[in-house]
């Protein structure tokens, strides 16, 4: 199989290096150690997920040559990034060869040849009621990325909007972002049994219909 050729606009991958498994998730569930491509449509859908929560994002204007899962280094977005002034909007990471190349700065990118979770099957089919409680870190992750969504779209306020859902028993938390959407994530709940404090509850607000995702 010939090796993936990618190019996507970087802070869309930066955003889903937040989500990318690591450490004892990435040993326990190795394919989802890296972000995964793929053609949609119109441009390219990126997906990353660990043991806790998954981010669906697309990036319209990108181009991937098939599917692929690709390992990168999270210093690689430093190094890279202090080599350009260019914005958010404008950053393009290519990845090709095995390698990944922003801004004169590359770094092996391997792909991994395991094979990637469903994570269409993992996406609920509806929004239902109010979300649950998740983890603060969660929160925070998922904040990280609305932060860096409104950087590429600066016309789009900064924001996340959440709802729950019950599809096939599992509740879980659903958020979408302003100006996106086509992006959300799923995240798992903090579980019942663990107590958590009222100032570690998100704040939400009303429920929202699932984005659509225009796979091929």
């Amino acid at each position: 199989m010939t090796l993936p050729l990618i190019s996507v606009r970087e802070a869309l991958v930066r955003a889903a290096m937040h989500f990318v498994a690591k450490g004892e998730a990435a040993r326990a569930y190795p394919a989802r150690a890296g972000v995964h491509f793929e053609p949609a449509t119109v441009g390219v859908l990126i997906v990353a997920m660990d043991d806790d929560a998954m981010l669906v994002l697309r990036d319209p204007l990108g181009d991937a040559s098939r599917a692929a899962t690709v390992k990168i280094a999270q210093p690689f977005f430093k190094s890279a990034r202090r080599t350009t002034s260019l914005g958010a909007a404008r950053a393009i990471l290519n990845i090709g060869g095995g390698e990944a190349r922003l801004h004169g700065v590359a770094m092996d990118a391997p792909e991994i040849h395991l094979p990637y979770p469903n994570w269409r099957k993992l996406t609920p089919g509806r929004a239902c009621g109010s979300p649950p409680a998740i983890e603060p870190a969660d929160a925070e992750r998922v904040g990280i990325v609305a932060g860096i969504l409104s950087s590429i779209e600066e016309a789009a306020p900064r924001g996340v909007r959440y709802s729950g859902t019950t599809d096939r028993d599992k509740e879980v938390a659903l958020a979408s972002f302003n100006g996106w959407p086509d992006a959300y994530a799923v995240v798992s709940p903090v579980p019942e049994s663990a107590a958590v404090a009222p100032w570690q509850r998100p704040i939400w607000s009303m429920p929202f219909s699932i984005p659509e995702v225009r796979a091929s």
